[in-house]
């Protein structure tokens, strides 16, 4: 076990940037899905122009918020932005789409509503019948990020490490009366390889209007990656690989 305060107590903890404080400016979620501190997170406020952030503001996430409103009682594998892919939602502040379950119930997708108060998570969506891209419920092999364009539709790209499969749900929209999904469904490649990556992000890095991705390395390189071909043939290709604290 690592000392306390270590920066290795942050292993395995999961960030995602949002509007979550719902005041225009870009917040930070960090979750913790395993550990002494599985279940629990907190919401930093952020502050707009890229300096130490101020941690006296931030909102705590306990575990029992998840676990309350899991038909499981499980809290999230995984967690991403789910932005405002139910349209009954709350229009102040995002959404949440998790990867939940467990190996007794299965394992699925989840949305939980717009937070409306800061930390505070209201009822979740499970979507028990939407499957994965290979037609199982193998939720737990999936990594997931999302993003949302200019005019709020989101999309969701999906990779299976195992298999290589990387796949992209274009205008992703929760229908809450059915607990279900909507989306087209890309296959952008059966053979991406970019190697150990402790994180995946979403976003329209060249401004072309389709959604790209960002990995970061164990080792800390960033490699962008422009998606093409969506109407013709899908294609995904490497930008050149940066370094977050110079090349090691």
């Amino acid at each position: 076990m690592s000392p306390q305060g270590s920066s290795a107590d942050f292993d395995g903890t999961q960030v995602i940037t949002g509007q979550f404080i719902g005041e225009g400016l870009q917040d930070y979620l960090v979750y913790h899905p395993s550990g002494q501190d599985a279940g629990e997170g907190v919401i930093v406020p952020g502050n707009g122009h890229g300096s130490f952030l101020d941690i006296t503001g931030s909102t705590a996430i306990p575990a029992d918020d998840w676990t309350s409103t899991d038909p499981n009682g499980d809290i999230p594998l995984q967690i991403a932005n789910g932005y405002h892919a139910d349209p009954n939602d709350n229009p102040s502040t995002p959404a949440l789409l998790t990867v939940s379950g467990d190996a007794t119930h299965g394992y699925y997708l989840e949305y939980y509503n717009s937070f409306g108060t800061p930390g505070v998570i209201f009822t979740s969506v499970p979507l028990t019948t939407t499957a994965t891209p290979d037609g199982t419920m193998d939720w737990n092999d999936w990594q997931i990020t999302t993003s949302a364009d200019a005019s709020g539709n989101v999309d969701l790209f999906l990779y299976n490490a195992a298999t290589h499969n990387l796949y992209l749900w274009r205008d992703f929209t929760i229908d809450d009366t059915n607990d279900t999904a909507s989306f087209t469904s890309y296959h952008v490649s059966s053979h991406w390889r970019p190697g150990p990556i402790t994180t995946l992000r979403a976003a329209d890095i060249n401004g072309d209007g389709t959604p790209d991705l960002w990995t970061v390395s164990p080792k800390g390189q960033v490699i962008g990656w422009l998606v093409s071909g969506l109407a013709t043939r899908p294609a995904i290709a490497a930008g050149h690989p940066q370094w977050l604290l110079g090349q090691s």
